[in-house]
């Protein structure tokens, strides 16, 4: 509900504010000069009755020429806003209409301020040739029945009327009069409020003055639930007549919000002076449902005061809604307004217990104004809810101006506004004005309730996009990493909601790639469609890379088969920002990261090339090397033997026999280390030795006995 004083952060939130209600027809009303619309009420069969002031003669949709300067223009419209008759009533003089209702009857009654004496439709002379309240009273086609200028010496004028349940009258105005004529009770200052309570016929019941001594302006009244009434206006009096509080800021040349609580017959319940340091000028007061009231007007007023709110703009005015309860304490107000004057007509409850604002602006976007002006002064819809916080606001115009006027609730949920127009074909307005300024009604939709949105050609989210989305929800997520090296995949899933499915890459659609789940193995952007009845939606994008593997190719610089104590060297072809893992029989070879190998022992030999970077590797090509060659002399066996095997503790081994010039007896492990060694003499024969393998892990070993020319072995496993 509070204002934001930094504008750029403002326009940040406008998207949260609700859609509002689209116009489904209108009409401007008017005839050829000047016609000022005040009034628009729903009648019980879904029409409408309307008012105001003209000054046009025969033109146009004006079918009786004005009695004097201004008269009343009374206008019956059918629901879809279409005439179905008018009515010119006035007198020689200026009159002006300031509220019609319709009554009980079935008929309408006509409350305005006349300056005509007895001419036209005028039977009464005004006791003075100031102005006097004049009631019109007419039958469901527009005919007159009766009428009644209530008069006093000074000058009178209504503000608002209501018909109460026994087909009375209460009359709420202002008086300028001390007792004389119809007035009965006395002035207490310039100008007071008057109330009047008159019969269905005309006639007066009671009347009461409410003032201090300086001016008070009394614009609005509605029932209360104990059948009393709430009244409203303004007020320039200090404490003084039956007025209990000061102004409240700014001495008398300002004015204040005045609310009392009347009973059935006018005294006075409570009362209630509601402002700030500058002018604030009350508009309107509605009975709440919640046993409280709405109140509203235009404040320039700072935050001082009863005002929390600053005014925007050094003297400006902007609209200062406040909402009391039951005992007329304030309950929350909002000060809701742009960069220039906001003028505020009134405030109305509505049906879901939210609160409309109707007024009129030639603001631009600005501070609490999020929507474009549409010409010069616009009509300014702002929709509250039930702690005075904004929901929706709509700017109504052509390219001119539009002023005055108001807001009611009408049978259907919807809204009609209505002002006085200057536009042409413009904006929101599809007629062209008739004359200088027109009557111009729209009718609004029902506000949205918001719900899901499906496909059915609905604004169902209330957002003002149809269908948006109703077609389905889809989003596309990675099991793991979207980068992967060449060989591997990227497993993808779909969460959606519709009919069926299809992946995409680069805009392209796979074939055959029709469920939830899809694996990429090559790059690209890849994405997936749901579709239903009502069209198909798009996924968000993945993007995959596979980086590509390195080149990885071994060769041997000499023989791969060769006598044991022999060895060949292994070469890989280097590769750039690579580093380097030598496997023997697909094991890693511990501490073999270089370029070269040199193998020893029987084994599959191949080296694995790991990019840096990526991690990305590649498995070069297999080189068997084979330590196996046959004895020169095939006579000369010499046999070798060890036992137990297996063993735990010692193996005993015998050598049958040891030529040339003496041997080597090793033991190495699967990876072709030495774990064992010893040198056998030349020229022996059954040789006999024992080797301590306790210490040695369980496993297999091989047991070699190494010559000048010739190799014999045999494995043993150490338990």
């Amino acid at each position: 509900m509070k204002k934001l004083f930094l504008p750029l952060l403002l326009f940040a939130t406008t998207h949260l504010f609700a859609q509002a209600p689209a116009i489904t027809w209108q009409n401007t009303i008017g005839g050829s000069d000047w016609d000022e619309i005040r009034t628009v009420k729903q009648t019980s069969d879904g029409g409408y009755i309307m008012g105001g002031d003209s000054e046009s003669g025969i033109s146009g949709d004006k079918s009786e020429a004005s009695q004097g300067f201004y008269d009343y223009w009374i206008i019956r419209l059918d629901s879809l806003g279409n005439i179905m008759w008018e009515n010119t009533i006035g007198g020689s003089d200026n009159d002006f209409c300031n509220v019609v209702i319709e009554t009980a009857d079935g008929g309408f009654l006509a409350a305005g301020t006349s300056e005509s004496d007895i001419s036209g439709d005028k039977t009464e002379n005004n006791m003075t040739t100031s102005r006097d309240i004049w009631l019109v009273k007419l039958d469901a086609s527009g005919n007159i029945l009766w009428q009644n200028t209530i008069q006093a010496a000074s000058s009178d004028e209504v503000g608002d009327v209501i018909e109460n349940a026994d087909g009375s009258i209460t009359i709420a105005g202002s008086s300028w009069s001390a007792i004389s004529g119809d007035k009965t009770a006395p002035g207490y200052g310039m100008q007071d409020y008057w109330v009047v309570k008159i019969d269905a016929l005309g006639n007066i019941l009671w009347d009461m003055t409410y003032g201090g001594s300086k001016n008070d302006n009394c614009k609005s009244i509605d029932a209360t639930l104990d059948g009393g009434y709430i009244i409203g206006g303004y007020s320039f009096s200090p404490m003084s007549g039956n007025k209990t509080e000061n102004v409240v800021g700014g001495g008398t040349s300002y004015a204040d919000y005045w609310v009392l609580k009347i009973d059935n017959v006018g005294n006075i319940v409570w009362q209630n002076t509601i402002g700030g340091n500058r002018d604030d000028y009350f508009a309107s007061v509605e009975a709440t449902a919640d046993g409280g009231y709405i109140i509203g007007g235009e404040s320039n007023s700072g935050a001082n005061g009863d005002k929390a709110e600053i005014a925007y703009g050094a003297n400006l005015f902007d609209y200062w809604v406040v909402k009391l309860t039951s005992t007329g304490a304030i309950s929350w107000q909002n000060d809701i307004g742009g960069v220039v004057d906001d003028y505020m007509n009134g405030v109305i409850e509505t049906a879901d217990g939210s609160y409309l604002v109707a007024g009129y602006t030639d603001n631009g976007i600005s501070y609490d104004k999020t929507v474009a002006s549409e010409g010069q002064e616009d009509m300014w819809l702002v929709k509250l809810d039930n702690t005075g916080s904004i929901i929706w606001q709509d700017a109504i115009g052509g390219n001119s101006s539009e002023y005055s006027g108001g807001v009611i609730q009408t049978n259907d949920g919807g809204y009609a506004v209505y002002c006085s127009s200057w536009s042409g074909i413009s904006g929101d307005k599809t007629e062209v004005n008739i004359g200088t300024s027109d009557f111009w009604i729209v009718k609004l939709e029902a506000d949205c309730v918001a719900s899901t949105e499906i496909c059915n050609n609905i604004d169902d989210n209330c957002n003002g996009i149809i269908d948006d989305g109703a077609s389905g929800s889809i989003t596309i997520s990675a099991a793991g990493p979207t980068s992967v090296c060449q060989g591997t995949s990227v497993p993808l899933s779909a969460v959606y909601t519709g009919t069926s499915l299809q992946w995409f890459k680069n805009d392209v659609a796979i074939p055959g790639a029709t469920n939830f789940y899809y694996s990429p193995t090559t790059p690209g952007g890849y994405t997936c469609q749901v579709t239903d009845d009502c069209g198909s939606t798009m996924s968000n994008e993945i993007v995959c890379t596979f980086y590509k593997n390195p080149k990885s190719s071994i060769t041997a610089a000499g023989p791969t088969t060769f006598c044991p104590g022999g060895s060949v060297t292994l070469n890989v072809a280097p590769v750039g920002g690579c580093t380097y893992q030598w496997l023997k029989n697909a094991y890693p070879i511990a501490g073999a990261t270089g370029t070269s190998y040199v193998a020893t022992t029987n084994g599959n030999y191949k080296c694995m090339v790991i990019k840096a970077a990526t991690g990305c590797s590649r498995n070069s090509n297999v080189i068997v090397v084979s330590t196996n060659c046959k004895l020169e002399d095939e006579t000369e066996t010499i046999s070798l033997s060890a036992y137990p095997n297996p063993a735990s503790d010692f193996v005993a081994i015998k050598i049958n026999q040891v030529k040339e010039t003496g041997a080597t007896l090793q033991i190495t492990n699967t990876i072709g280390q030495i774990v064992y060694s010893t040198t056998i003499a030349a020229n022996q024969t059954a040789i006999e030795m024992t080797v301590d393998v306790s210490q040695f892990p369980a496993g297999i070993y091989n047991l070699q006995l190494v010559g000048e020319t010739k190799v014999k072995g045999q494995q043993i496993v150490v338990q």
